[in-house]
């Protein structure tokens, strides 16, 4: 798994660490877009 991290990261010129900061900021603002509208339906009843 690491070694294909490392390769994708090559592929885009990118750190590593550059890598692990992208994919983190998506997964949290994917999670955030799906939770949202959760909390505000919660908060409205």
């Amino acid at each position: 798994m690491a070694e294909r991290l490392k390769q994708t990261a090559r592929l885009r010129n990118i750190s590593l660490n550059k890598l692990i900061f992208e994919v983190s900021t998506q997964a949290l603002a994917e999670e955030d877009a799906s939770t949202l509208p959760r909390h505000l339906t919660t908060r409205l009843v």
